[in-house]
Parts: C-alpha cells; sequence; structure tokens
C-alpha cells in the first residue's frame, strides 16, 4: 500500500526552523515533539541558513577566548606534525618499535612467502 507524502506550508517550516534557531535545543528532539522525521527537519534548517533567511548567533565573549585558544593549540601541533614530518624515518627502527636492530644478509636464508624481517636480529 502507497502511503502519501505529506505536504507542509511554508509557514510551518518556518515555525520549526525558528524553533530549532530560538531554543537551542537539538534538532533530534525537535523533530521528535514535532512529530517529523530528524533528516527533514534539518534539511529545512539547511535550506534557511543556505538562503540567508537564519544566521548564526554572534560569538559570546568565553566562545571567542576559547576559540583562541583552540587555534593556538591547532597552530601549535600543526607545528609538531610538520617537525615530525621532517624528521627522517627509519622503517626498521620502527618495526621494531624503537629497538636498534642488525639486519642479516636477507637473501642468504630467505625463502618465498617469508617477510624479510623474520631475518633481523635485534642489536645488543
Amino acid at each position: 500500500m502507497v502511503s502519501k507524502r505529506k505536504k507542509y506550508t511554508q509557514e510551518y517550516k518556518a515555525e520549526a526552523v525558528e524553533l530549532v534557531v530560538s531554543s537551542g535545543r537539538p534538532v533530534a528532539e525537535i523533530a521528535r515533539d514535532l512529530g517529523l522525521n530528524e533528516g527533514t527537519l534539518e534539511n529545512w534548517v539547511n535550506a534557511a541558513k543556505r538562503s540567508g533567511s537564519i544566521k548564526d548567533k554572534p560569538l559570546t565573549v568565553d566562545e571567542r577566548a576559547r576559540m583562541k585558544e583552540l587555534e593556538e593549540e591547532n597552530r601549535k601541533l600543526r607545528m609538531e606534525r610538520d617537525f615530525l614530518k621532517k624528521r627522517p624515518w627509519n622503517p626498521v627502527v620502527v618495526a621494531t618499535r624503537g629497538r636498534l636492530v642488525r639486519p642479516r644478509s636477507v637473501y642468504a636464508g630467505a625463502r618465498p612467502g617469508y617477510p624479510s624481517r623474520a631475518f633481523c636480529v635485534v642489536g645488543r
């Protein structure tokens, strides 16, 4: 049996979007209260944001301070990441979790199907 799609008026959609924006409650909770699918209400809110009929609230002083702290932390972490990227990478040390190894001749006793790591001996 085919069910008909519900059609909502523009006024109803606008009121539901305004409720989401003004209340500060999660979209899922408001959708449940209104008997709507969460995705439907989210689509209405996104469409209203794209059209410019609603705008995000300006940040408070506390939020601006927190944003500045997070940006500074982000900048610091990027610098550390970039430094570690430039560091010479030794796959043997990484594979052995930082222990130094002395590789034996890989070809001397190598068998097909065995990794070359199996032929390394932990350094003394």
